[in-house]
């Protein structure tokens, strides 16, 4: 089950990093949610405008992910839902993007315990 979690994370790391390689993008300036469906983000408690997270399915392990990078999100999303309704490995991966105020973001998340499993930065 962990090689499963790190190899999906690493799937979810090398789907960001090529988003960072292209141009374009979402120009909201709130916190978005790449991802579609009900339920409520973390990004959405701390105040901040947000579009629905996704809801897993039951009996799955949801793997938050956190960024900054909206270059490619349209593309990156889609290859997440590929993923998450492809899968066989029991994972869902919940991308969100947020661009206001990204590190204090993430600070408030941990100091809360709620932060996400992968962070990503935009480097």
């Amino acid at each position: 089950m962990k090689k499963r979690i790190v190899s999906a994370a690493l799937c979810v790391a090398m789907a960001a990093s090529l988003a960072a390689c292209g141009g374009g993008g979402s120009s909201d300036s709130a916190a978005t949610t790449a991802a579609a469906g009900g339920g409520e983000t973390q990004a959405a408690a701390a105040g901040e405008e947000t579009q629905a997270a996704a809801e897993a399915p039951a009996g799955t392990t949801t793997i938050e992910v956190w960024t900054e990078d909206r270059h490619d999100a349209d593309y990156v999303q889609a290859m997440i839902d590929q993923y998450n309704q492809s899968n066989e490995d029991g994972l869902f991966i919940n991308l969100t993007i947020i661009s206001d105020d990204y590190a204090n973001m993430v600070q408030l998340a941990i100091d809360g315990g709620t932060a996400p499993d992968i962070v990503g930065t935009n480097a």
